[in-house]
């Protein structure tokens, strides 16, 4: 004894029939599409995410090259300045290289 068909579409609940299987295809096919939408969203989210980063990356290099050239702005000014103040005011000598984390406190005691 076979029981009825939730669903009939076909002519027997034996056997799928044409309109079965090309239901079966559509809900397929709109399964794959929903799946490459929300693949295609994640994509243009992780490709904003790289441009975000890669504007960053470009802000930073510029601020490293802005500093490297402070930095040798400071060690020159600071060599012309020991080299015109008498040793006698007590100019503190401060080391011609400077390192990425030195901090730069010159002063004159009398």
């Amino acid at each position: 004894m076979s029981r009825p068909a939730l669903y009939p579409v076909g002519h027997s609940d034996k056997m799928i029939g044409m309109q079965d299987a090309d239901g079966i295809a559509l809900a397929a096919i709109q399964g794959l599409n929903q799946r490459l939408e929300g693949q295609r969203q994640s994509l243009d989210e992780q490709q904003q995410r790289i441009a975000e980063l890669e504007d960053s990356v470009l802000q930073l290099e510029t601020l490293r090259s802005e500093i490297a050239v402070l930095r040798q702005a400071l060690t020159f000014a600071i060599t012309m300045l020991n080299a015109a103040l008498p040793a006698s005011l007590g100019f503190v000598t401060v080391a011609p290289v400077l390192g990425a984390n030195t901090v730069v406190t010159p002063y004159i005691t009398l």
